[in-house]
């Protein structure tokens, strides 16, 4: 989700789907559902829920944190001026009314940018009425580049420390780009066989004395500690998605369900 694509919010229309919502703490455990729903095949579940915990509030106070901790690290703001000028540029329309501006983040390194949203509305001063933190990483369009999208952040016990965190592990990964072991260039993101998998390739045959590409893992270089938490992240999707598998169910990221900005030049067939 870019800075053109997202702005503000996120689509409820998610957690009208909802089977439950990630869980919190200072290690983000998630739980497993004690109930499970009717087989049905030709629906839709999305594998980043379980059990929806309390949602807590944020306040001026959390938010303040979130700032410090991401412009300590280089992030900035983005300005309500360059939120317009994208809508201008690309002829943007809202796919639904929207609260406010949301308070998202950028940094930029080796042509690769991260995005951090928040779900706090700095016009009002408090955060969005239904939304998830997100942290997306985007290149500069090259031919078969992809985007990765966290999982989304929901706003429950540990929500500003898993934030930050996940920006934190994006901005490694964008400063420590990895370069082609066979021409030096940098590597590009690329889709997994997962929706939201990805890993590091380059396609530059021409400049590869075998002339095959070259892959490199998504944790490729990650710190120990940084590895040991994403390990942890994904063990109980994964067995999520197992489960949802026996049952004959079709798991569904939240992404597909979310709601992005429209090109509103767009024309379509009544």
């Amino acid at each position: 989700m870019s800075v053109s694509q997202r702005f503000i919010g996120n689509s409820t229309r998610a957690r009208r789907l909802q089977y439950g919502q990630q869980g919190g703490g200072q290690h983000f455990p998630l739980t497993k559902s004690g109930e499970s729903s009717p087989k049905n095949h030709n629906h839709f579940y999305n594998i980043e829920e379980v059990p929806v915990p309390k949602q807590v509030e944020l306040s001026v106070g959390d938010f303040e944190e979130i700032r410090r901790e991401l412009t300590e690290r280089r992030f900035r703001l983005i300005t309500s001026e360059e939120v317009q000028k994208i809508i201008r540029e690309k002829s943007l329309k809202a796919s639904r009314p929207r609260e406010g501006r949301e308070a998202g983040f950028v940094y930029r390194a080796n042509g690769l940018t991260v995005t951090v949203w928040t779900t706090w509305l700095i016009d009002y001063a408090r955060m969005a009425r239904s939304d998830s933190g997100w942290v997306v990483i985007e290149g500069l369009g090259e031919k078969g580049e992809r985007k990765y999208f966290s999982h989304p952040i929901h706003r429950t016990k540990g929500f500003v420390q898993k934030l930050v965190y996940y920006a934190r592990l994006a901005r490694w990964r964008v400063k420590n780009r990895p370069p082609c072991l066979k021409c030096n260039q940098f590597m590009i993101i690329t889709s997994g066989k997962a929706l939201k998998s990805r890993y590091w390739t380059c396609s530059r045959i021409m400049l590869h004395e075998d002339r095959e590409r070259a892959h490199l893992s998504w944790d490729w270089g990650l710190p120990s500690e940084a590895l040991e938490y994403v390990k942890k992240e994904r063990k109980p999707r994964a067995k999520r998605r197992a489960h949802l598998k026996k049952e004959g169910k079709s798991p569904r990221p939240a992404m597909l369900s979310r709601k992005t900005w429209q090109d509103s030049r767009r024309v379509t067939l009544s």
